[in-house]
């Protein structure tokens, strides 16, 4: 028997019509959202070959009070494209304030044309990790997330990312000790002191775990890929300083310290190695470079891209330490700096590194992690013949303050340790430094090993140790600001621990390395703020 159908009803016809034509349009949307994932390569490029700059960032965020950890593994590619998923909105704040830098002295033409020069010279002299493609997924990875941005705008981060001020605009401080000044290990440190730009205060740590090469830990400006520190998996610490260039071809177009550090820390196994390639490359401009590996090497090569010296210690009357300031001490490089005696040429360098001598030879046998802190942390000065002490405003310190300049961020390293501290923001007086709210001038263990694994657990366990001893120094009635710390402390812990389960769980690589870097940061903020809360609870409990 047949049934008789009847006609739905207008409103209901309609209905569904609307059903069908929404299942279509949200295909559709899916659609667009993966073609433009997969075509985001086509559309960068055709961002880039725009003249005009444009506006990358979508809205403002401040500079970051705690480093964020990003977690970058694989490929080239893929660690650029993660790198963008991870810090996309720092990224683009930072693009931004480049190109404004940029576009101040050069048109938007003579811009992408010096990129093209630095493009030639990193593909020639940089073989052994990809940039190119690095770059390239840093694009996609921006693009996929709504951001204008093309494969030469980290090129422009690297060359343009910061601006003239007050001369001489030389920084950072970096100090070595081993043999008879610790008594048996090895430990460096340094400040790196630099202008309050985005691409300086906008800071975060990378952690690179290329599919081939070393493992490493190096500080940088968002979307840069160094500030002036690297160390890795095999032990190299990796520290620059910069440094006169008045002589002849001293710089020009060649390879940025700023890509120097990571290709270092990534392609190196010790520190004859690093020099050897340092002192073959095309180099950009005048650096000291501080190197130091756990196999008991240390050097400081002072070079400009016309030339360069190797100094030891010893060399210099030193007793086993190096200190690496902004004036050069080898005869080599007296084209380099036309003032030679430092004194005249830069009080300020001049004086933090006798300050730096005098603290350590002052310990010597005893000079270990904590007398590292103290001396990076110090506001004294010594002249050669007497202290100036808590005297900042000087310029001669090496904890460093200046109108528009600041010791931003400290590390230090123990190569045979595997171990580097980072200390964001200024080591001793938060009302300057980075100028982030929130900035943490406390310490961060970091443990460098061949996964992110080995990184994240490590904090886990130091997180977790920190919580218990610091809930014993808070006490049953802890004063109001310590109770709303503690409440950061254990929202940034149990994010942390969802992060966490998330890596274990991610299929996809990129996701997996974003879930990595969040867990990461989520667990460096508990350690930076259970720092915070000890010193508002005053004496610590010892058990």
């Amino acid at each position: 028997m047949l049934r008789q159908t009847f006609p739905l009803p207008l409103s209901k016809s309609v209905l569904v019509l609307l059903c069908i034509l929404l299942s279509f349009n949200s295909l559709a949307l899916a659609s667009a959202e993966n073609t433009e994932c997969k075509d985001a390569s086509s559309l960068s490029r055709e961002n880039n070959s725009q003249l005009s700059a444009g506006i990358s960032s979508k809205t403002y965020l401040p500079p970051p009070g705690i480093m964020p950890v990003v977690v970058l593994q694989g490929s080239a590619y893929d660690m650029g494209y993660q790198y963008a998923l991870q810090a996309g909105e720092y990224i683009a704040i930072v693009r931004d304030a480049a190109w404004a830098s940029a576009l101040a002295k050069n048109s938007s033409q003579e811009i992408l044309h010096s990129c093209q020069e630095y493009r030639a010279y990193i593909a020639r002299e940089l073989p052994l990790f990809n940039f190119s493609s690095f770059f390239q997924g840093m694009a996609d990875g921006m693009v996929c997330q709504g951001y204008r941005f093309g494969p030469d705008d980290p090129v422009v981060m690297l060359h343009w990312g910061g601006r003239q001020g007050p001369q001489p605009p030389d920084h950072c401080t970096a100090i070595a000790a081993f043999g008879n000044a610790t008594g048996g290990g090895l430990i460096a440190g340094t400040n790196f002191d630099y202008y309050h730009l985005p691409s300086n205060s906008y800071s975060l740590l990378l952690a690179l775990y290329p599919d081939a090469g070393n493992s490493c830990l190096i500080p940088s400006g968002a979307g840069r890929t160094a500030s002036n520190f690297a160390f890795n998996d095999k032990g190299l610490v990796y520290i620059v300083a910069a440094a006169s260039q008045k002589g002849p071809g001293d710089n020009g177009p060649g390879i940025t310290g700023f890509l120097e550090l990571p290709y270092v820390a990534i392609t190196c196994s010790s520190a004859p190695d690093a020099e050897d390639f340092l002192t073959n490359c095309t180099r950009m401009f005048g650096l000291n470079r501080m190197l130091l590996d756990a196999g008991g090497n240390a050097t400081v090569l002072e070079a400009t891209r016309a030339r360069y010296a190797l100094r030891a210690a010893g060399d210099n009357n030193e007793s086993d330490y190096l200190v690496v300031t902004n004036h050069y001490l080898d005869p080599i490089m007296k084209p380099s700096q036309t003032v030679w005696d430092p004194l005249k040429y830069y009080p300020s360098s001049y004086y933090r590194y006798i300050t730096a001598e005098k603290m350590i030879s002052d310990r010597q046998g005893r000079f270990n992690y904590s007398a590292a802190v103290e001396t990076l942390a110090s506001t004294d000065w010594w002249d050669g013949k007497e202290w100036h002490p808590d005297d900042p405003w000087s310029t001669n310190t090496i904890n460093r303050f200046r109108p528009d300049v600041a010791t931003l961020y400290s590390a230090i390293a123990v190569p045979e340790d595997h171990v580097v501290s980072i200390c964001t923001g200024n080591p001793g007086m938060l009302q300057w430094g980075t100028l982030a709210p929130g900035q943490s001038g406390t310490y961060v263990n970091f443990t460098i090993g061949s996964r992110p694994e080995d990184l994240v657990f490590d904090l886990k366990e130091e997180a977790s140790a920190a919580m218990w001893l610091t809930v014993q120094a808070m006490g049953t009635h802890p004063q109001q600001n310590a109770a709303n710390l503690w409440s950061e402390v254990k929202n940034s812990y149990w994010k942390a621990i969802w992060w966490l389960d998330r890596a274990a769980l991610e299929e996809g690589s990129n996701q997996k390395a974003v879930a990595w870097g969040r867990a990461a940061t989520g667990f460096a903020q508990v350690i930076a703020r259970t720092e915070m809360i000890w010193e508002l609870c005053g004496p610590h409990p010892t058990n």
